[in-house]
């Protein structure tokens, strides 16, 4: 039985190759209406997924920050940092208490905003190469910063080089300094932190805070009151915070818990939105031409299957004659079909690389380097070869009906 299919598909193939003009137009027929589909869906992964990525990628599209000065107590933030749909969350001290001055010898001092930050930070976790190996995922260090592209070229400071910090406070009529060595950790991007900042750790920028209200820190060596009759770690109330959820789809979803909890948020949900909403349209798009352009191609290459029983009818009729029942006539025109759908994906696949490629340079003003207007990656254009040729083969079913019909004695009427 294997050896009747195997000469089967022998004998298809030669045919196939005697037949080389109409194989030829099959293809080229076949491959007229997937360059289209391919570069439909080659612009929606192109375009809408180069938009994801950059909401993705920028840590400050999944940022959720508050608005106006509510107070979150310890447990506020231990509730969120169990939410699966929160990456990352910190407290922050408030805007009028968290400015430092770093200064270098021969560059004038910097005004800087100060945050806190943690091990699993998104920002320091896309520190420009050259960090201190590390050093985004451990606790950061009382005398140890991260600072924003911004704020080191302005004092010409690079990764484990270090930077004088004054805080400043007015006591009794008279202004008070306090100062303090950071080693630079690492630089943070300019698209993450496009301010003159700094990120240190929490105790950091809690101890600025209080220095500003009188209090001193013995660690750090500022003079001031003893903070240790302050309330507690675990009772401290902020006014602000800064999180970020997971991905695109939670900044909704944490957007509206934090609002039913009475806490007013902004967040880039609207941007989101147009991003998901074109998505939507290219899918729309994509799904109605492929079934307009798969009812074409259904058509073409049914009445082409048809087309090559008529025409090898005769040839058939001998084969039949020969012992070859119809599933055998069956495997000889659907391997034909098959054949023809492989190549023809493959034309396909080059005229769509290159296509692409065409696009990708007129538009290149548009996208960064690694990005594409217009592109499809091999496993898509695998499944697409594979969809193709099981498409073709669907096809040669409307030549069935003509294969049972044909009788073995035809193949003698011209004996």
């Amino acid at each position: 039985m294997q050896k009747i299919f195997s000469q089967a598909i022998a004998i298809a193939f030669k045919r196939y190759r005697r037949d080389w003009l109409f194989s030829l137009c099959s293809i080229f027929s076949m491959a007229a209406f997937l360059v289209p589909l391919l570069t439909i869906f080659g612009l929606k992964d192109g375009i809408v997924g180069t938009l994801s990525n950059r909401l993705a990628v920028d840590p400050g599209t999944l940022e959720i920050s508050p608005v106006g000065h509510p107070n979150f107590s310890p447990k506020f933030f231990d509730d969120l940092e169990s939410d699966p749909d929160v990456t990352f969350v910190i407290p922050n001290t408030r805007d009028v208490s968290n400015v430092l001055v770093l200064s270098r010898p021969n560059r004038q001092p910097l005004r800087v905003a100060t945050g806190a930050t943690a091990p699993g930070d998104p920002l320091t976790a896309l520190a420009e190469p050259g960090a201190i190996p590390g050093a985004a995922d451990r606790p950061t260090g009382l005398r140890e910063i991260w600072i924003s592209r911004k704020a080191a070229d302005a004092l010409g400071v690079g990764p484990g080089e270090t930077v004088a910090g004054r805080v400043s406070r007015a006591e009794a009529g008279y202004l008070e300094h306090a100062e303090t060595e950071f080693t630079v950790l690492g630089i943070l991007p300019g698209f993450t932190a496009d301010a003159e900042m700094i990120l240190g750790s929490l105790e950091l920028i809690r101890a600025v805070e209080l220095f500003r209200s009188g209090f001193g820190h013995q660690e750090l060596g500022w003079k001031g009151r003893d903070p240790s009759k302050l309330a507690p770690g675990d009772q401290v109330v902020y006014q602000q915070f800064r999180l970020y959820a997971r991905d695109l789809d939670a900044v909704g979803r944490v957007q509206e818990r934090l609002r039913s909890e009475g806490v007013m948020v902004k967040a880039r949900t609207a941007e989101i939105a147009r991003v998901r909403s074109m998505d939507t349209a290219f899918s729309i798009v994509t799904l109605t031409l492929l079934a307009v352009v798969g009812i074409g191609a259904l058509a073409s290459a049914s009445s082409g299957s048809l087309d090559q029983v008529a025409k090898n009818r005769k040839s058939l009729a001998c084969l039949a004659l020969l012992g070859l029942g119809k599933r055998h006539l069956f495997a000889f025109s659907s391997f034909q079909a098959a054949l023809s759908g492989l190549l023809a994906s493959v034309l396909a696949a080059g005229l769509f690389i290159l296509t692409a490629r065409i696009l990708n340079y007129l538009f290149m003003g548009s996208i960064n380097n690694v990005e594409r207007f217009c592109t499809l990656s091999w496993a898509k254009l695998g499944s697409a070869s594979g969809a193709v040729v099981l498409f073709m083969i669907l096809a040669s079913l409307a030549a069935y009906k003509a294969l049972s019909n044909i009788e073995p004695s035809e193949g003698m009427r011209d004996v």
